[in-house]
């Protein structure tokens, strides 16, 4: 009787391992078209990154960059009679754009953005399962973090 306990739980375990080794195979190749995807949009220069359900949201363009993100934080350089900063809520062109791929999982984007309000350092790194997060480092005040995912 335990001879076929053991037995049976050594089949069932390699059963599990073999399906595990499998499934491996099938994610791999998952792995790879979802990476091709992903430096495909990036780069075309033409992408969204999605923040939240609320309609948060960072888009790229080939020539400008449409950021609808909410702002909390102090200004450190606010003019005389400033009412303070606005949310980072503003259409502006993209000046030294830089796209490379330092690991084998992700690539790194930097670029800046000068408006009215404020100058922009942007880097965002995107991931090749889509997961994406938003470093933005104003003049005038504290910078913000952001977490999203690309929209493809």
């Amino acid at each position: 009787m335990k001879q076929s306990i053991i037995f049976f739980t050594t089949l069932v375990m390699c059963a599990m391992l073999m399906a595990c080794s499998t499934s491996n195979k099938a994610t791999d190749a998952e792995q790879l078209q979802l990476k091709a995807v992903v430096q495909q949009t990036l780069g075309q220069r033409e992408f969204t990154i999605q923040i939240d359900n609320m309609g948060h949201k960072l888009i790229i363009k080939p020539d400008q960059v449409v950021c609808n993100l909410p702002y909390v934080g102090t200004g450190t350089d606010v003019g005389y009679g400033a009412s303070g900063f606005k949310s980072l809520n503003f259409t502006a062109p993209i000046t030294d754009w830089e796209l490379i791929y330092p690991k084998d999982k992700k690539a790194d984007i930097k670029f800046k953005v000068n408006n009215n309000e404020d100058n922009y350092d942007f880097h965002i790194e995107v991931f090749y399962n889509g997961k994406a997060f938003i470093d933005i480092t104003p003049r005038g005040r504290q910078g913000a973090h952001y977490s999203g995912v690309l929209a493809m």
